[in-house]
């Protein structure tokens, strides 16, 4: 086999690898962050829509729109 055909070994990584990147590279950690919160904000979002949308398909409550007054 050629090295294009070996398939990528993989390695596991663990948390001291971590530690040591974001001792080395500190903005990463902070744009990790910013990532992960971002994501947990959009699934609320789509959770909180969820639960709405299925309240006003149960007739339950008032509809979408009024409840999303900006």
């Amino acid at each position: 086999m050629t090295q294009e055909q070996t398939p990528p070994r993989e390695i596991p990584v663990t948390d001291a690898d971590f530690n040591e990147l974001f001792r080395r590279m500190p903005h990463v950690r902070m744009e990790l962050d910013r990532i992960v919160m971002e994501r947990v904000e959009k699934e609320q979002m789509l959770s909180r829509i969820n639960e709405l949308e299925a309240q006003a398909s149960n007739g339950v409550g008032e509809g979408i729109e009024e409840m999303i007054e900006v």
